[in-house]
């Protein structure tokens, strides 16, 4: 019996340790749920303690297949078979908890915003997960997704159309929400308002500085599809501003490639004013632009008597007289209402209507402009261009038909011309659209001088100079070979230019060409009559002639030469080649010759 009994507490008491060892082995099984907690700050610089919690943010968490190895492949199993989601809120303390659920993969999706937070993160999660040293596992997951406001800097460089940094260009900021782009032609269009940073009552506007720069910093996005525009309101006098083209904008895109991004305009003309564009590698929340801004061009000039269109010419009155003009035409040309060439002739010039010739001039040289272009004056001078007709219209790139226009003309100086001084000016004037939003025009003007000289001429007795002689006549050669053979400055009638002095002795040679440089340049003069004079012999007046100059004379044609009369003596008992200089010294050296015959022919008298 007591075998029994001892048999039997053994095997209760095997029973019972059986039992007990199931039961710690039970106690020490696997758990079959686990829990999601969802913590929301906003990070900055990378702290995630110190910024406060974000409440409002609404997670949906969808059980999805092991297999989903990234947010794509999970967007498409959802979708495939229609999983439903879990959804809640982050509370006060920026937490959402998610409790109870099955073991296995989880994808965490934003399904709802809050204002001012720019960047969400969507992640998968398993649970349970490995613990960080890799050696066991952790069934409450708890999730800290980066949320982030982004922040973007901006550097401009304005430049002209030969690269030169422009200084002094303005722009006002403005910024919109929409939607976030994902393609360029989804990028916003409208909505745009002006940007008022925070602290601050106005607009912000930045200009650009000697270098042509400006740079925006720290420029917050705050929702997705939020951009910034950098809209052109002034510039430099006689840049082109237009409002289209001068639109710089910048938008985060979805996949945070970039945090900022340049937005090329619809048109494909507009990105020739690009100049260049990048994103920094180091810093990808900066991007740089260089943008180039237009101005027209326009120079005036006039064909020397070498044939050479320069500023400034010396002519001769009885010469046609060229002009061009050339003016520069813009790349924005199809936006413009206004394109004018109005040239001013000073009142010393006649224009020969005929003469006028418009050209433009294209890759493989020049062409005549038709007049479907533009329209002219009745008196010529001004020329009135269509700049809707003045672009390829067939291409997106309305790229201008002509890169310059040149107008040449004739003229011819009349009895108004200015002699001397500051010359004949000539004043071409281009107006043209620089405002394209507001429809104002500019006006770029440039000049270009046709000068001539004259000599003034004054005709005395030699022994009296008070005494002014009538009558006398000249004529002027280019050079002395020419004064000597006879060949002399010719007029508008094709004959030979002579001058005759008047009561008081005065006579003006005019329309003689001096340098370009304005500088003086010699003319001879030649006496071919000399002045009368009337004596009484007996009882009777009689008329007699100076003796006049068999030399020519050298005169100098310059800016104020004519100011100054060339003082020419006349004597009636010899021949006098000049007055004065070298005019002198002859008369010098025939006086002393008089004197020594002289001398010599009163020894002779006295040894007879």
């Amino acid at each position: 019996m007591k075998k029994i009994q001892k048999s039997f507490l053994v095997l209760v008491m095997l029973v019972l340790t059986t039992i007990s060892l199931s039961l710690t082995e039970l106690k020490a099984a696997d758990p079959t749920t686990g829990s999601l907690t969802i913590i929301c700050h906003e990070q900055k610089n990378g702290d995630t303690t110190t910024n406060p919690p974000l409440k409002g943010i609404e997670y949906t968490i969808y059980k999805v297949d092991a297999s989903c190895q990234n947010v794509g492949a999970a967007e498409t199993y959802i979708k495939a078979n229609s999983v439903t989601g879990i959804t809640k809120t982050t509370d006060a303390n920026g937490k959402v908890v998610y409790s109870d659920l099955a073991l296995g993969r989880y994808y965490a999706k934003v399904t709802k915003v809050i204002d001012g937070v720019s960047y969400y993160e969507d992640f998968l999660v398993d649970i349970p997960r490995t613990d960080d040293q890799g050696t066991g596992l952790i069934y409450d997951v708890t999730a800290e997704p980066k949320i982030k406001t982004l922040y973007g800097n901006i550097e401009l460089t304005k430049v002209d159309q030969n690269g030169n940094p422009l200084e002094g260009v303005t722009f006002k900021v403005q910024v919109s929400n929409g939607v976030s782009p994902m393609s360029l032609s989804d990028l916003p269009q409208k909505g745009w308002v002006d940007y008022i940073p925070e602290g601050s009552s106005s607009v912000l506007t930045v200009t650009t500085d000697s270098n042509g720069k400006i740079k925006l910093s720290n420029l917050p996005f705050k929702d997705k599809g939020m951009g910034y525009r950098l809209v052109e309101i002034s510039g430099p006098d006689g840049y082109i501003i237009n409002p289209i083209i001068s639109e710089l904008r910048f938008f985060m895109m979805d996949d945070q490639r970039i945090s900022t991004y340049y937005e090329y305009t619809p048109v494909d003309y507009m990105h020739q004013f690009i100049k260049g564009i990048s994103i920094d590698e180091n810093d990808p929340s900066l991007v740089s632009v260089t943008y180039m801004n237009e101005k027209p061009t326009i120079t005036k000039k006039v064909k020397n008597s070498a044939g050479n269109f320069v500023d400034n010419a010396g002519l001769n009155m009885t010469d046609v007289v060229t002009f061009k003009v050339t003016t520069s035409v813009p790349l924005q040309i199809s936006d413009m209402t206004t394109y004018t060439i109005t040239d001013t002739l000073p009142a010393g010039f006649t224009l020969d209507k005929s003469s006028i010739k418009v050209e433009g001039t294209i890759a493989s040289g020049s062409e005549t402009v038709s007049t479907d272009i533009y329209t002219i004056s009745d008196d010529g001078l001004t020329l009135t261009f269509d700049p809707t007709k003045m672009y390829d219209t067939t291409s997106d790139l309305k790229a201008p038909i002509y890169n310059d226009i040149i107008v040449t003309y004739n003229a011819t100086f009349n009895d108004n011309a200015v002699i001397g001084g500051d010359g004949n000016i000539n004043t071409a004037k281009l107006t043209y659209t620089s405002d394209i939003a507001n429809k104002t025009t500019t006006e770029i003007t440039d000049t270009a001088e046709a000068h001539t000289g004259a000599i003034a001429i004054e005709k005395v007795d030699k022994a009296d100079t008070s005494v002014k002689l009538e009558g006398a006549k000249f004529k002027v050669a280019t050079s002395k070979a020419n004064a000597e053979a006879g060949t002399f400055v010719k007029g508008t009638d094709g004959e030979d230019i002579e001058v005759t002095t008047d009561a008081k002795g005065l006579a003006t040679i005019k329309g003689l060409a001096y340098a370009d440089d304005g500088s003086d340049v010699s003319y001879w003069l030649v006496e071919t009559q000399a002045p009368k004079y009337k004596v009484t012999e007996g009882e009777q007046e009689v008329e007699k002639s100076y003796k006049f100059l068999k030399t020519p004379v050298e005169v100098k044609v310059g800016k104020t030469a004519h100011n100054t009369a060339v003082v020419v003596q006349n004597s009636k008992d010899v021949d006098l080649p000049v007055t004065g200089g070298i005019g002198v010294a002859i008369f010098a050296v025939v006086g002393i010759g008089m004197m020594v015959i002289s001398k010599k022919m009163n020894k002779e008298q006295n040894r007879e």
